[in-house]
């Protein structure tokens, strides 16, 4: 138990310790560990999966995900426009005024300062994924 650093406060605070045998011990650290190895080993080869098949695509990088999520936007999947953010209007035919949209989607302002915010967010996804999986190594969930 550990004592409150306040000198007016004399409460006991904290975990209590319970005895545990030295094998046990090392019978669970060697679990955990081997736990840890295949969740890893796991990681690794989803990753070297996605990595492949993007390869085998032929599309790596920004300009596919670009190039994707326009199809999205022309086949009526996604309502926003992927280059200047531009939503569609829910009444009428999605594809047609998608279409129409691609074609005349052309003012640089718009699609630079589109590109900015979503380049903003995927920081800030980025950031707390990084957050995320560094939390996850650190209580052995990865």
């Amino acid at each position: 138990k550990i004592f409150c650093g306040n000198k007016g406060c004399k409460k006991e605070f904290g975990f209590m310790m319970y005895n545990v045998s030295e094998t046990r011990l090392k019978e669970l650290r060697e679990e955990l560990k081997t736990a840890q190895v295949r969740r890893m080993k796991k990681q690794e080869a989803l990753d070297r999966r996605s990595a492949r098949a993007q390869v085998k695509s032929g599309l790596i990088g920004a300009d596919a995900k670009l190039q994707q999520d326009t199809l999205s936007f022309k086949f009526g999947l996604c309502d926003k426009c992927p280059r200047c953010g531009y939503e569609i209007s829910g009444d009428g035919d999605a594809e047609e005024e998608a279409t129409a949209h691609l074609k005349e989607c052309t003012d640089k302002k718009k699609i630079e300062s589109h590109q900015r915010e979503k380049a903003h967010e995927q920081a800030l996804q980025e950031a707390k994924a990084k957050r995320q999986n560094a939390q996850a190594e650190v209580q052995g969930e990865k």
